[in-house]
């Protein structure tokens, strides 16, 4: 697997969101998953972070949801062992795979700015297949603004990879062909950051 660029260099990924608008973006977005996730008593649960990074928005999780196990999985290893030495928690597993090799089965899943990385039906139908009957999956993802198209172009010079942004209501489609009940709310107009909560019956 070729990792891109940024995503061997932990410390400068990072840099770039002590500085806005990236920053609020990424607050934004983790504050949603938070919230959401505060809905819900602490009971334990199994966790999957899927694309975890650096491991911020996998320790926040952790800090709020002691009694429960997490799994924060990331492509990169370059990302995985920063998330080990800077954001590591007990009850916090980073491991360095992919999405596409999962195997084992969770009552959460969350996923932040990561989804646009995969096709969207095969994402679907993994993510269906990792989750427990009544399960929840929060997906951070941002749709086509002006900001987002020029984000693309230049990650796609970076990295020569292509980013595919979904709207939310393509998004919400592929999963409810699945069989999951859909929702979503707009996280950061500016970004066109939105949160989808899809849940198994």
């Amino acid at each position: 697997m070729v990792i891109s660029k940024q995503y061997r260099a932990p410390h400068l990924y990072e840099l770039a969101f002590a500085f806005p608008p990236q920053g609020r973006w990424r607050a934004h977005a983790f504050g949603a998953i938070l919230k959401e996730l505060g809905q819900l008593d602490k009971s334990r649960r199994d966790f999957l972070d899927i694309g975890c990074g650096a491991g911020v928005l996998s320790k926040m999780i952790a800090l709020n949801n002691p009694r429960s196990n997490i799994k924060a999985i990331d492509s990169s290893p370059y990302m995985v062992q920063y998330a080990r030495k800077f954001h590591g928690h007990p009850s916090l597993d980073y491991v360095a795979q992919s999405f596409w090799d999962e195997t084992g089965t969770y009552d959460m899943v969350t996923a932040a700015y990561c989804w646009h990385f995969f096709p969207l039906r095969s994402a679907a139908e993994k993510l269906k297949s990792i989750l427990r009957p009544k399960a929840c999956a929060l997906i951070v993802a941002t749709r086509e603004t002006p900001l987002t198209r020029i984000h693309r172009r230049l990650f796609h010079i970076f990295s020569n990879e292509t980013l595919s942004l979904y709207s939310p209501e393509e998004l919400c489609e592929s999963l409810e062909e699945k069989g999951f009940c859909v929702e979503w709310r707009g996280v950061d107009r500016s970004e066109g950051s939105y949160l989808v909560v899809a849940r198994l019956p």
